[in-house]
């Protein structure tokens, strides 16, 4: 809307965080809200001050005619909340109009709880819905973008007829819409805009170019063997360094799958000299790297060779910047490794190598922005139609270009020749590289040296599969390569790269009683004050890491016992006994030691019928049920997202619907329960 009406100023934008003050929200007319969903229905980390803060009882809220029916859920949060129209809105926020798009994944029983509840809470204190809101879902065939082009033309639309133009003037076509970068790139020497403070050089600290960005070396291969994708050459020990991490040093980096096997999976152990307590379900954050190769693949396709290690800064084009150092907000984390300030330079090659993210699959709004920099008219209508066209065709034609064949914005650049981008705008057509988070597969005596240093499992899937429709000049089917672990097959122990820890969720309670059954006919079972309930866990693939770090800490609670774990039970899932069961001499230990139940299940073992994860649930349906009806035990599932997680909640409400005296709905009510009650938590990917 900003700039299909060149006469407004957008109010707030980039300065709008999370943690803005609560009393801040009056001053904006209109606020969009995009929001994610993590843990069992929680806020994200970066919201929770925010929600915390909305809460308050201190704020005044709207009268209300009804709240729907909340008794199917114990958080009235997410109940819809409906004003009273013929009583004046008094609500701490009545000035203001909103609405909220979540980001979230169908696969979790309690999808997009967090913007649901953001969405009642908001009408709740008075602020006004601008348009329903809406719901992107990771299982959506295209991500979670899958639903936002439809949404928010409803919301352009609405927003319009509540704040019509002045004058009678209607929106800008969308080719019409002049393009406004919000950065660009200028030389060093050609920031100090005397008349515009927009361009004001950085102070540089007096670091060199030494210290942030390394000359490249290659990296030895790997002990076993495997040199990792073509065109490997990485910077030695030159991370991307950011504000509020640690410096891990990589210890041992193996492949744990054969070479045959169709999925290469690694495994490798960290070390961080500091002491950091971390939980099951933690994660830890790799910021990745593009290979020099690409680097300087993609640089001779756009033909910046010349300008590839000239010192530039940026320039910010908003007339009132707010940002530290003029950089762009992911920038704005950046650091030296001895935690410095960044310098505030960069270079074309260290912008391609470190930070945007050209072999990612585009963005709709990757070809919205590419269609200013060509002047062949057949290919900017093509452009623009994959960026902004809303109907139902074309956005299937986007997806089976991009989306489907996993395409990256390289070799769409390479497609559309007629295609010049000036590097100065490089940044506002290619998008940021973020961080992957890893989740972390050690716990219990498994997590620190007796010198007090940090230990972590990583256990790595690498992307490489085969594309099924792009084809290489010889064609054969090009591979398709994930940024981050294509980085992590070229670590070589020793490396030193910085990471981010968060601690970790997948926890039960160590003492009191617990309530049990179904609402009615609840047991009430009094819990040992020096252990944690029975868990039932289901893992497949990598989602066992969380998993084993869960299995260790139990066992190091419980270091004075016999049999420590012999209430616990693992389902774990995988295709062949030997290719990818992981930690499969660990299992079997642990079984006869210390009577952990293990439940394998091979999906593609020869001769053998497939069975899943759920099938075995219903086979062990005895344990299940005295697992975690009698004992009041709990259920975690990890791996991956999608038909895995539904099939365990069918398989355990199957469970339950054949015991004597048990139905349908009475063995949904107890399932329901334990999500409720937080004893059924999913981690899923």
């Amino acid at each position: 809307m900003e700039n299909k009406d060149s006469s407004r100023r957008k109010e707030g934008g980039d300065d709008f965080s999370p943690n803005i003050s609560i009393r801040k929200l009056r001053r904006y007319n209109v606020i969009v809200i995009a929001c994610s969903t993590t843990g069992q229905g929680e806020m994200p980390l970066n919201a929770r001050g925010f929600w915390a803060s909305i809460r308050s009882s201190q704020l005044k809220v709207r009268n209300a005619s009804s709240i729907t029916d909340e008794s199917n859920t114990t958080d009235s949060e997410l109940a819809e909340w409906r004003p009273d129209d013929a009583t004046p809105n008094t609500g701490f926020l009545k000035s203001v109009y909103f609405t909220t798009f979540g980001l979230g994944d169908s696969s979790y029983p309690k999808y997009n709880h967090a913007a649901i509840k953001l969405h009642n809470r908001f009408v709740r204190l008075g602020a006004n819905p601008i348009c329903d809101r809406g719901e992107g879902d990771e299982q959506h065939p295209d991500g979670l973008y899958g639903t936002f082009p439809l949404w928010s033309r409803h919301f352009e639309e609405d927003l319009l007829r509540l704040f019509p133009l002045e004058n009678g003037r209607e929106p800008l076509a969308e080719e019409d819409v002049p393009f406004r970068p919000k950065w660009r790139l200028v030389p060093e020497e050609q920031t100090d805009d005397s008349d515009d403070s927009r361009t004001a050089t950085p102070t540089l600290n007096g670091a060199g170019a030494h210290s942030f960005y390394g000359s490249e070396q290659c990296m030895p291969p790997l002990a076993n063997g495997d040199d990792g994708p073509a065109g490997s050459a990485v910077p030695l020990n030159d991370s991307v360094w950011m504000r509020n991490t640690q410096r891990a040093t990589l210890l041992e980096h193996n492949r744990v799958t054969p070479v045959q096997h169709n999925q290469d999976v690694r495994l490798l152990k960290f070390r961080v000299d500091d002491t950091i307590e971390y939980s099951p379900g933690a994660t830890m954050t790799i910021y990745p790297k593009n290979l020099s190769g690409d680097v300087n693949a993609f640089m001779d396709l756009m033909d910046w060779r010349s300008i590839a290690d000239r010192r530039l800064q940026f320039a910010s084009q908003d007339p009132a910047p707010r940002s530290r150092a003029y950089l762009p907000p992911p920038l704005q984390q950046l650091a030296g490794p001895d935690g410095s300030v960044h310098p505030g330079w960069f270079t074309l090659r260290s912008l391609l190598t470190s930070h945007l993210d050209f072999m990612s699959i585009p963005r709709r709004s990757f070809f919205a922005t590419a269609a200013y920099f060509t002047d062949n008219e057949d290919e900017k209508a093509k452009l623009r139609t994959f960026g902004l066209s809303t109907d139902v065709d074309d956005l299937q034609d986007y997806y089976d270009y991009t989306t489907r064949p996993r395409r990256t914005i390289f070799e769409v650049m390479e497609d559309f020749r007629s295609l010049h981008v000036p590097w100065q705008y490089i940044t506002s057509l290619i998008p940021f590289i973020r961080g992957r988070q890893f989740s972390i597969a050690s716990g219990g005596q498994l997590k620190h040296e007796p010198s007090g240093a940090t230990l972590f499992d990583l256990i790595v899937a690498i992307v490489d599969s085969p594309s099924v429709i792009l084809k290489d000049k010889e064609g054969k089917p090009k591979r398709r390569y994930g940024v981050c672990t294509k980085y992590v097959t070229t670590l070589a122990p020793g490396s030193s790269l910085a990471v981010k820890i968060d601690r970790g969720f997948l926890h039960v309670p160590k003492r009191g009683a617990l309530t049990t059954g179904t609402p009615n006919s609840a047991v009430t079972i009094a819990r040992d004050p020096d252990l944690k309930p029975a868990v039932l866990m289901v893992g497949t693939g990598t989602g066992i890491a969380p998993l084993r770090s869960l299995i260790h800490e139990r066992l190091a609670l419980r270091t004075n016992m016999t049999c420590a774990l012999q209430s616990d039970i693992l389902f774990f899932g995988c295709r062949k006994e030997d290719a990818d069961y992981y930690f499969k001499d660990e299992w079997k230990t642990l079984a006869v030691e210390q009577g952990l139940a293990v439940f394998p299940a091979f999906s593609a073992e020869d001769n053998l019928k497939k069975t899943y994860v759920q099938h075995l649930i219903v086979q062990q349906a005895d344990l299940v049920f005295r697992t975690l009806h009698d004992e009041g035990g709990w259920v975690f599932v990890c791996g991956s997202s999608g038909n895995m997680p539904k099939g365990v909640r069918a398989a355990l409400v199957e469970v339950f619907e054949t015991r004597d005296g048990w139905d349908l709905e009475k063995a949904e009510a107890f399932v329901k329960a334990l999500e409720q009650d937080q004893r059924y938590k999913q981690e899923t990917w």
